[in-house]
């Protein structure tokens, strides 16, 4: 007697949570209109980088071209947050003053996951202030969409080798794709056997 091939198949109703988004938009303050979402991550993470050869990486502590080049590094922080109408997932960048911000509501609420948050240029220029206002927190923050672990994914972009991390995407760096996008993000892909 021949056994039924579909008793070894592990069938799921729903897809794992690293199956759910395969490309995260890095998305920063407009220089007009604003972010509205809520933060996905449990804190925020950043590094230092520099911008060097069109696009942005981190600053290596021993052997760092820019900072030979008397390039001056600037600290970036990221999230992982949810846009309020589309619903997209995407990381959100941010600079050193709106980090103090998010360090301040952290250690209020002891999570920033599900605050919801308006990111914004004072003056609505290229270069100018970013702010950040904070409305309410999402009650239920296990309803929201689980996010990968952020560090992973910026060190694929950039193309630095790490440890595996815990709770991390299987990501190497040849399955990450970059793409600069018109209105000054960048999209990153990866891609699936």
């Amino acid at each position: 007697m021949s056994e039924n091939p579909s008793e070894k198949v592990n069938w799921q109703r729903r897809p794992n949570a690293e199956d759910q988004n395969t490309k995260f938009r890095i998305q920063r303050a407009p220089s007009k209109g604003a972010i509205l979402a809520r933060v996905l991550s449990h804190d925020f993470n950043g590094a230092r980088t520099h911008y060097w050869g069109g696009r942005t990486r981190p600053c290596d502590p021993v052997l760092c071209e820019p900072c030979d080049d008397n390039q001056k590094s600037r600290w970036h922080g990221w999230i992982f947050a949810q846009d309020l109408k589309t619903l997209e997932v995407f990381i959100c960048e941010f600079p050193p003053a709106v980090g103090n911000d998010l360090d301040r509501k952290y250690g209020e609420l002891r999570t920033l996951r599900g605050v919801h948050f308006k990111l914004f240029r004072v003056g609505g220029k290229a270069n100018s202030r970013v702010v950040i206002q904070f409305g309410s927190q999402d009650q239920d923050r296990e309803a929201l969409p689980r996010v990968p672990a952020l560090e992973p994914i910026l060190c694929a972009i950039w193309g630095v080798r790490v440890a595996p991390v815990k709770k991390s995407p299987r990501m190497t760096d040849h399955d990450v794709e970059r793409r600069d996008d018109d209105d000054g993000g960048e999209t990153f892909l990866r891609e699936h056997d």
